[in-house]
C-alpha cells in the first residue's frame, strides 16, 4: 500500500525505494511476531511501527521537496 503513490506517479523514486525497504522490514517484523508472539517481539514491532510512520512521512516530504526544487518556479 505504501508503494501506491509511486505507482500512481504522485511521488518520486526516492519515496518508492524508501517505502519498499521500510515495508520489507515491517513485514519481517510481523513475520517474527506471527512465529513467536512474545512480549519482546510485539514491543519491537510496535516501536518499529512508530519509527516506520515517522520515516515514511519524512521520505514523502523530502521526496516532494526534491521534486519541487528540481522544477524552477514549480513548473510555471
Amino acid at each position: 500500500l505504501s508503494l501506491a503513490p509511486t505507482m500512481l506517479g504522485t511521488v518520486g523514486v526516492l519515496f518508492g525505494v524508501t517505502a519498499a525497504v521500510l515495508g520489507a522490514a515491517f513485514v519481517f517484523g510481523a513475520w517474527r511476531v506471527w512465529r513467536d508472539a512474545s512480549d519482546r517481539n510485539c514491543k519491537q514491532l510496535f516501536s518499529y511501527s512508530i519509527l516506520y510512520l515517522f520515516l515514511i512521512f519524512l521520505a514523502l516530504v523530502v521526496d516532494r521537496a526534491i521534486g519541487m526544487a528540481a522544477t524552477p518556479w514549480f513548473g510555471a
